[in-house]
């Protein structure tokens, strides 16, 4: 895993890869499932405050890795769990 500076990301995919991640449909529904408004969130994706917290909270629940969920790098998608 590396280091992710928040210039070199971009806030609304890391919020889309996420939504993506649980099953989510509408802005709306991620924001119930983050335990946030639908306006927090998207005020969030506009200041391009980078989600860390919750990409942890989704990489352990759904099984991708944090770099997919962060940087989108689709070699990476699956956690490696050693198996």
């Amino acid at each position: 895993m590396g280091y992710w500076p928040k210039e070199h990301l971009n806030a609304s995919s890391v919020f889309d890869r996420i939504e993506e991640a649980m099953g989510c449909e509408t802005d709306a529904e991620l924001a119930w499932w983050l335990g946030t408004s639908r306006q927090s969130l998207s005020n969030r994706r506009r200041a391009n405050s980078v989600p860390y917290r919750e990409a942890i909270f989704v990489a352990r629940w759904s099984r991708l890795s944090l770099e997919y969920l962060l940087n989108g790098d689709s070699e990476s998608a699956e956690m490696n769990l050693g198996r």
